[in-house]
């Protein structure tokens, strides 16, 4: 959005690039349970895949708001970086115990 000073069209492209990320994370994370038996370690850490399922949603908002409200939207997409910024210790503790 930088030189396009978010523009009609920029958000709203923004915004699909995220959430394709963000689905083809979740397809990622959908793969690796399916591929892993319940009691692995990989299970355990990622089983509630809350995270996940949040970015999704709140980048579906953002990219179906950012049609009529760009700058509202572009606080969602920080908000999902800012939730992601915190470090998921799942996989820590899954490995420590």
């Amino acid at each position: 959005m930088g030189e396009n000073h978010f523009e009609d069209i920029t958000v709203p492209l923004y915004g699909f690039i995220l959430l394709g990320c963000a689905f083809s994370y979740y397809l990622l994370t959908l793969s690796l349970l399916k591929n892993h038996d319940k009691e692995s370690v990989i299970h355990q850490a990622i089983g509630n895949k809350f995270k996940e399922r949040i970015s999704l949603f709140i980048y579906i908002a953002g990219t179906t708001i950012s049609f009529w409200m760009p700058k509202l939207a572009f606080g969602l997409f920080t908000l999902v970086a800012l939730i992601w910024l915190a470090p998921d210790k799942r996989i820590e503790k899954a490995i420590n115990q």
